[in-house]
């Protein structure tokens, strides 16, 4: 299932040993099925081959974005997926922006012009579906304690 509002197929090099990943349950009570982990792929995973391997994982439940989301060490991750590039990347953008408000708690304009000054678009999957995975970063290292 590609990464709509739902997570599906995320493909996406940054999920790491670490990542909590925040996946959007629609339906009170549904079951959760993980596979398809990577221990190495490039970005764009172009001939849709990466060196797969097994992983561990634990659950929790609590509200979360609308889209698939992550925290890894270094980023906060924001995924969209669409048919076309370019509404991939705007779908990520915003989603990021949207993200930045609730998790950081900035204005819709701060959040704006901080996605424009560090936040970094890369290319998922770019799978078999002719649909293309975009996912967004923007550093942690950019709130700082005093």
């Amino acid at each position: 299932m590609p990464p709509g509002p739902f997570a599906g197929n995320l493909d996406n090099r940054e999920l790491v040993e670490g990542t909590t990943l925040y996946v959007p349950v629609f339906v009170r009570g549904a079951l959760v099925w993980t596979g398809d982990s990577h221990a190495a792929q490039g970005n764009g995973e172009v001939n849709l081959t990466a060196i797969e391997t097994a992983f561990q994982e634990s659950a929790s439940t609590r509200p979360i974005p609308e889209r698939p989301s992550a925290e890894t060490a270094d980023f906060l991750v924001l995924t969209a997926r669409a048919a076309a590039m370019n509404k991939a990347v705007d779908e990520a953008s915003w989603g990021m922006i949207e993200l930045l408000q609730k998790a950081r708690g900035l204005s819709r304009l701060d959040a704006y012009a901080l996605a424009s000054i560090a936040m970094d678009c890369r290319i998922g999957d770019m799978s078999a579906t002719g649909e293309r995975s975009v996912h967004c970063l923007v550093p942690k290292s950019l709130w700082v304690g005093r």
